[in-house]
């Protein structure tokens, strides 16, 4: 075998970090009553939750050599040849490229990536209303509400996530936000209604209409639920300053001057603008392009959401 230690330096190396021999955990607990009403009319509450730990996080993936967000302090000098900066310490002495990959945790390779990780996790907390009411003849109907809240550091386990605007594995917990799957309230209804006429029914029970328009039901399947979660990124002049996934703009202004219009004053025919460009800054960076620091803006706007959906 070849026992160079210096073989793939250079190269890109795929890795598996040694927490991964843990798989992914989800604990689930819930409470719940029940009370039957007259009319044949059941109502259920219950409260459902859950907590997940050691998920895949796909967007982390390819970024597994980032650079610490600490150096940007730096600025542009990321950027210069570590030749150029005799007061910066090569990592060994034939290391040749950027500042900012000489302070990569793994100098020696250019990309180290995972197949797979396990430093996500998550939280679900949900209020569930439901109402059945079932006959052999006449309304039958369910109708289930939901009032929850899904926080998480990763969407799903899968290609949805590949590209995610992540932009500090250092800093976990910025990740943290409303998931793109959490709608705070939704609301569905399923019903069927017989049709007051024909041999069951309270008019024409006899003769030959009772045949023609007798047995006949209408029925339909409503759903309601709130808006998706906005997401923000931003586009920063070069990706070389930290190697991380992306970057999120920050935040300055409070929710209720996040918008210039609600989205169900807004008539697409017309055209208007939803989002206030002041209420946001793009990152300010240095003339090379590197940013002074990661935007603040969640993973996901917990609060700015998009239009609700109604079918």
């Amino acid at each position: 075998p070849n026992t160079n230690p210096s073989q793939l330096n250079g190269s890109s190396i795929s890795w598996y970090t040694p927490n991964l021999t843990k798989y992914p955990m989800v604990h689930n607990w819930n409470f719940g009553i029940q009370y039957e009403l007259p009319w044949q009319t059941k109502v259920e509450a219950n409260y459902v939750g859950n907590r997940g730990t050691r998920l895949n996080e796909p967007a982390y993936l390819y970024a597994l050599n980032q650079v610490n967000p600490s150096y940007l302090s730096l600025g542009d000098t990321l950027l210069d040849d570590i030749n150029d900066h005799p007061e910066i310490e090569k990592p060994y002495p034939s290391f040749s490229g950027t500042v900012a990959m000489a302070l990569q945790p793994f100098p020696q390779y250019r990309t180290v990536f995972a197949h797979r990780s396990n430093g996500g996790f998550s939280t679900y907390n949900g209020f569930q209303l439901t109402v059945t009411k079932r006959s052999t003849y006449g309304l039958s109907f369910l109708a289930a509400y939901t009032f929850s809240k899904a926080l998480a550091t990763t969407d799903t386990s899968g290609p949805g996530n590949y590209y995610d605007y992540t932009q500090d594995w250092y800093n976990r917990k910025s990740d943290y936000s409303v998931t793109m799957y959490n709608y705070p309230q939704h609301l569905k209804l399923t019903w069927i209604y017989d049709l007051p006429f024909g041999q069951q029914g309270r008019w024409l029970r006899s003769g030959p209409l009772s045949y023609i328009i007798g047995g006949w039901t209408m029925s339909m399947i409503q759903n309601y639920q709130s808006g998706p979660a906005v997401k923000l990124f931003t586009y920063v002049p070069t990706t070389e300053a930290l190697y991380n996934p992306g970057w999120r703009p920050d935040v300055l202004l409070p929710r209720d001057q996040q918008t210039l219009n609600e989205p169900t004053n807004i008539q697409f025919n017309q055209g208007a603008q939803y989002l206030n460009p002041a209420a946001f800054d793009p990152l300010q960076t240095t003339p090379g392009g590197v940013p002074f620091h990661p935007g603040n803006a969640p993973r996901n706007m917990p609060d700015l959401r998009g239009w609700a959906g109604y079918g």
